[in-house]
């Protein structure tokens, strides 16, 4: 059972036709609220830049499929780290961590 909220559909179906669809604009500024970080970070995370995600809220687009596939591989780790770690903020706050495993990079 999870512990923390998600901005993409939880069952493996649903999850692969929202990412083929393309996840709708917004979910990427509630995910940035979610893990408790800048838009701006999460953008170069994902691959978008700040003019194209202004562009797709102005004109209700959804995110490519590359993009939208990003979002819900962030969103899956901090779902999963969640359960882990037993509450969203905790997993918020390991995934803006560095990590020794992974070579002092962010998860």
């Amino acid at each position: 059972m999870s512990h923390a909220a998600s901005v993409t559909p939880h069952s493996a179906n649903q999850m692969i036709g929202a990412v083929r669809k393309g996840l709708p604009a917004g979910k990427l500024n509630q995910m940035a609220q979610l893990l408790d970080v800048d838009r701006a970070f999460l953008l170069q995370i994902v691959g978008i830049s700040e003019r194209t995600i202004q562009r797709k809220h102005v004109l209700a687009e959804r995110l490519s499929l590359a993009a939208s596939d990003r979002l819900s591989r962030i969103d899956r780790i901090y779902t999963l780290a969640a359960d882990v770690f037993g509450s969203g903020e905790k997993a918020a706050q390991w995934l803006k961590r560095p990590s020794r495993a992974l070579a002092s990079e962010l998860p």
